[in-house]
């Protein structure tokens, strides 16, 4: 080869080498999206890393909710350095627990570069729970509910009174920074006997407060009532019975009662407590009639005892059957059935309208011949106000 073709071959060799060092360093920065670091509430700090590739570069992040991000931070100068070197910015005004995207951005004469998306949540307010009230007595209670503080210190305290306005607060407790729920209770005092309270768990961060759903309990009464029945026959009686809670005996308790169409208690009998606090009362309604107890300036809840006629049934000779009704009001001229039974059904096959006497006679030819169980009935219509229908017993009549 001669000289001359091979100093031209040297020069194309160094001419090419020359345009692979140029395209090297028109190479655009390089640049690495970090972890966010120190998220709180509304506040963090992105991180990165810029290799400037030789050529003077700027740098700055893009963050958001979205990967649309929508909003730049300040732009910085990274120098013309060949080395990555740390970017970072501290971003604020942002919304607690919220997610948000972010990467890194870096341009120079060589062009820009994008780093990869990243994510980051900050933190929000603390979860909470209002949970069952335990313990609850006759004017104390034990207020449950659990807060996941979500990492951050938290506060915490129970709201409590008789209506959703609430009104009391129980003292408030710190519960520290964990990330999981944790049980919290409170033991309330001072509350009025036989009363509904409302109640619900609110906790406290840098995030905001949250508020528990609200919950409710019923306080024991100083006094309780109960009817060994709701239902009695004319001239029967119901057994009234209770506690007055204190337990002491020798306590005096007033029954009142409100009969159907009165609209207030008035006192009707009184009685005093046993041992442990228990008392009876025998009532003898005429219709139906709500019963209430007071004792030690309290009082009970209440129990409504309803009434039937009482009526009567009896075969007479002649083939005839008599009733008699008599309730806590005037029957005369009411009607009342006779009724058979039918394929299970009671059936009315005649009718009589009550004497001076409140009694009625039937005449069997209205039965049809043989066997038939019979009863008398007086409608609820015909007993009038305060008094359910009436029957009589059921017996087995032949008609010869």
């Amino acid at each position: 080869m001669s000289a001359t073709k091979a100093g031209l071959i040297g020069s194309v060799a160094a001419a090419l080498m020359l345009l692979v060092a140029a395209n090297a360093s028109a190479a655009p920065p390089v640049v690495v999206t970090n972890g966010a670091s120190s998220v709180a509430p509304t506040s963090a700090r992105l991180n990165g890393s810029v290799n400037p590739n030789g050529h003077a570069t700027s740098w700055y992040f893009q963050f958001g909710t979205s990967t649309n991000y929508g909003t730049n931070t300040v732009t910085v100068n990274a120098g013309a350095g060949t080395r990555a070197t740390g970017a970072s910015v501290a971003v604020t005004g942002l919304s607690p627990g919220a997610t948000y995207d972010f990467r890194i951005v870096a341009s120079s004469a060589a062009g820009t570069s994008f780093g990869a998306n990243q994510t980051f949540v900050t933190p929000g307010p603390p979860a909470v729970e209002t949970q069952t009230a335990q313990s609850v007595g006759q004017s104390s209670a034990t207020l449950i509910g659990a807060v996941n503080p979500g990492g951050l210190s938290t506060n915490w305290t129970f709201e409590y009174g008789t209506t959703t306005g609430y009104g009391a607060k129980a003292p408030v407790e710190n519960i520290g920074p964990g990330t999981a729920p944790v049980t919290v209770s409170a033991p309330i005092a001072g509350l009025a006997p036989g009363t509904t309270y409302h109640y619900r768990l609110d906790a406290s961060s840098a995030a905001g407060t949250s508020y528990g759903a609200d919950g409710s309990f019923t306080t024991a009464p100083a006094l309780t009532l109960g009817a060994n029945t709701s239902l009695v026959v004319h001239g029967g009686f119901v057994v009234l019975s209770g506690i007055v809670t204190s337990g002491t005996p020798g306590v005096g308790v007033t029954i009142l009662s409100e009969p159907y169409g009165t609209t207030s208690f008035t006192p009707v009998g009184t009685t005093v407590t046993r041992n442990g606090g228990t008392w009876t009362y025998y009532a003898h309604p005429r219709i139906a009639t709500t019963y209430q107890a007071s004792a030690n300036g309290g009082s009970s809840q209440t129990a409504t005892v309803a009434v039937r006629p009482s009526v009567t049934l009896t075969p007479l000779t002649g083939a005839r059957i008599k009733t008699h009704v008599t309730a806590g009001v005037q029957l005369i001229g009411r009607l009342v059935q006779l009724q058979r039974l039918a394929n299970g059904r009671w059936v009315t096959v005649a009718y009589r309208h009550l004497s001076t006497g409140s009694s009625a006679t039937f005449h069997a030819a209205s039965l049809p011949h043989g066997r038939s169980q019979i009863r008398i009935a007086v409608s609820v219509n015909e007993a009038g106000p305060g008094l359910l229908a009436g029957f009589s017993r059921t017996i087995a009549y032949r008609r010869r």
